[in-house]
């Protein structure tokens, strides 16, 4: 697999969208460059996994001076793990910005067709997935973890941009770093909710290990809705990076247990 991202200046960057689309910034923060101590040692990015307020703030005004979107100028959710994805406007900019609580409540996916808006998505080891319908001017990010995964949010998410009139064919898709097939180890009642999901196929997307375990690729879950709901796999990047395997770049709570998290953003000037 040749990596579809940049790594530049501590953050990764979709190299195939900069030179086809230069209105969009798009990519994903890393663990590197940033005033956080301790286990969430870096650029930790959120609030609510109990770094010191202070520290996140200054790491999101870092990160909004290389961006070139002061953080008054993002959109943040308060994510819960759900299939709730919202249309959000410029005069939701500011939400979730100085705390996790004044974030869009209880969703999990942004879109907007919005300029010089920030959209968010904060991670270390779900699956954060960035698009884009250039010809439609919308733009949109998802968190992705497990459970949102069986709950198919990136399906919902299609599913919503299908409805406003955008064809599959015009959506592009970039799956960012997130914990590997290799490296993710669940028990049957997860495997259950994934061969219960609507999506065909899911049965592809792990190993049975004989020992009550299996290995999941939740990546790979969430191409397959991409997939099913017509976009085409060329429109589809994947990254190759693991946040276990890359831990020197990359937050996880699967190796690290209580840890920071990056971040997923887009804009569009």
């Amino acid at each position: 697999m040749i990596e579809p991202f940049r790594l530049e200046n501590g953050l990764l960057y979709v190299r195939e969208w900069e030179q086809k689309f230069p209105h969009i910034v798009a990519g994903f923060t890393t663990r590197l460059d940033g005033v956080s101590q301790s286990r969430f040692t870096g650029n930790n990015i959120a609030y609510q996994v109990g770094d010191i307020p202070a520290y996140v703030q200054a790491n999101r005004k870092k990160m909004g001076e290389k961006l070139g979107f002061n953080w008054e100028q993002w959109v943040v959710a308060a994510q819960a793990h759900t299939n709730t994805v919202a249309e959000v406007h410029v005069t939701d900019q500011g939400s979730g910005t100085h705390d996790f609580e004044s974030g869009i409540p209880n969703t999990d996916g942004l879109f907007t067709t919005a300029t010089d808006t920030l959209l968010t998505a904060f991670y270390a080891d779900c699956v954060p997935l960035l698009f884009i319908a250039p010809s439609h001017n919308l733009i949109g990010v998802v968190h992705s973890g497990w459970q949102g995964t069986v709950k198919e949010i990136t399906r919902a998410f299609v599913q919503a941009w299908l409805d406003k009139g955008v064809l599959a064919s015009e959506i592009h898709v970039a799956i960012g770093p997130a914990i590997s097939k290799a490296n993710y180890r669940v028990d049957l009642p997860v495997i259950e909710q994934v061969l219960a999901m609507e999506t065909p196929n899911t049965h592809l997307a792990f190993s049975d290990l004989g020992t009550g375990e299996f290995k999941l690729d939740t990546p790979f879950l969430n191409e397959l809705q991409l997939l099913d709901l017509g976009v085409p796999a060329e429109n589809i990047l994947r990254t190759s990076y693991c946040t276990v395997a890359d831990i020197d770049l990359f937050y996880s709570y699967r190796k690290e247990g209580a840890t920071g998290r990056m971040m997923a953003f887009i804009a569009q000037k």
